[in-house]
């Protein structure tokens, strides 16, 4: 993963600016001030699918519990009936139970009676059911979403020469571009459902590529960080990435090239490019 990545995937997770993570990295000072951490929560996707799935099955069992305690205290009013537990198995028992009773007198109307109730029960349940399956749906459905934003956002560069913010640049790939899986492959189609294939082989495109490809087809450019071409009219910045050796020569660079403060992070990336052990002290 490139540094660069890195850092967006932090901020995303930290809910701090990416520019804001930079400048803490490439301060001078030990102290970081202006800086409030907001309480998240972070799950994986097997937590939260199982977060999900036991949100509604705690939630369906509460409304099913609830009906069948419905059904009991009217048992209880009309007939006088009443048992243990809250299923629906010792609810039809019960029910049985006061035809029994009730038969002597006028079998033919307690037995149709009861069966009404218990018909009722039986499509409150089922409307609870059919009620909370949709409900799961809409979760589930809406956590893919949350998740394909995401891996669009991992993939689509954070350097692009446009006043769109990153989140409307998403919003836009996806008008364009569906992200679809298929056997554990991620697979990007055209807003008709076609796949996108390299025209020679046929493999589907990859990230990276149908990324390229987009924002040929939408003109959106990636730009250099502001400041690195400074005064040398070919924009090349003046002095070697591998000539820094020292914290003083890092701000040194800096200086001379013009590069903006917070720009330095993208400075940082560049020459630990170069030398992997650079650090800032």
């Amino acid at each position: 993963m490139k540094k660069d990545d890195f850092l967006q995937k932090l901020s995303e997770r930290a809910g701090i600016e990416a520019t804001k993570i930079a400048e803490i990295i490439t301060a001078e000072s030990d102290e970081v001030e202006g800086i409030e951490l907001p309480e998240v929560h972070i799950f994986t996707d097997e937590e939260l699918s199982t977060r999900l799935k036991n949100h509604v099955e705690i939630s369906r069992n509460t409304v099913i519990e609830q009906a069948i305690k419905e059904a009991r205290n009217n048992l209880k009013e009309k007939f006088g009936v009443t048992f243990e537990g809250k299923n629906i198995d010792n609810l039809v028992a019960a029910s049985i139970e006061v035809g029994k009773k009730e038969a002597g007198a006028k079998p033919n109307e307690k037995i149709e009676e009861l069966n009404k109730v218990i018909e009722t029960l039986q499509g409150n349940i089922n409307n609870v059911e059919s009620e909370w399956k949709n409900k799961y749906s809409e979760l589930e459905n809406k956590h893919k979403t949350i998740q394909r934003n995401l891996f669009i956002k991992s993939i689509l560069p954070t350097d692009l020469d446009t006043t769109l913010s990153h989140d409307k640049v998403v919003a836009l790939f996806n008008m364009d571009v569906q992200v679809d899986e298929d056997n554990g492959q991620t697979i990007f189609k055209d807003a008709n459902g076609n796949p996108y294939r390299d025209p020679k082989t046929q493999n589907p495109l990859k990230a990276e590529e149908v990324v390229t490809m987009w924002l040929d087809q939408t003109n959106i450019k990636r730009k250099n960080p502001e400041g690195r071409g400074g005064a040398n009219e070919h924009g090349k910045p003046n002095g070697s990435l591998a000539s820094i050796k020292s914290t003083e020569d890092f701000y040194e660079y800096c200086k001379t090239n013009n590069i903006a403060r917070k720009d330095y992070g993208n400075v940082l990336v560049e020459v630990q490019k170069v030398l992997p052990e650079f650090r800032l002290q």
